[in-house]
């Protein structure tokens, strides 16, 4: 029986020379960091198999949300956060993803 580990992978079967025949799995390549909120790639993180590598200073950028939110992003939830902390806007105009990420923001500008 296979591992639970390889059930999902794609199989190949090979035959050896010696007329045996054996299943290789193929393994899945690892995708690039991306952005919690537009999907974009995150620029300054490298990709998961160079991560381990590296010291953890290195494995992502250390400003706010780095390695969760874009730039572009990060930028507009610090303004919505602002905006929110001075009650300059209203709470309904606010996305639901945006939420948990403008509740930090609020915490971080305090």
């Amino acid at each position: 029986m296979t591992k639970v580990s390889q059930r999902r992978l794609k199989k190949k079967i090979r035959k050896s020379p010696g007329r045996k025949s054996k299943i290789s799995y193929k393994r899945k390549k690892r995708s690039f960091a991306k952005c919690a909120l537009c999907k974009e790639r995150l620029k300054g993180v490298p990709p998961e198999s160079r991560k381990k590598k590296l010291s953890k200073t290195k494995r992502r950028p250390s400003v706010m949300f780095g390695g969760i939110l874009c730039s572009k992003c990060r930028e507009k939830i610090i303004k919505k956060a602002a905006l929110r902390k001075y009650k300059l806007t209203r709470d309904e105009e606010i996305d639901l993803r945006e939420e948990k990420f403008i509740k930090q923001a609020e915490k971080a500008i305090e």
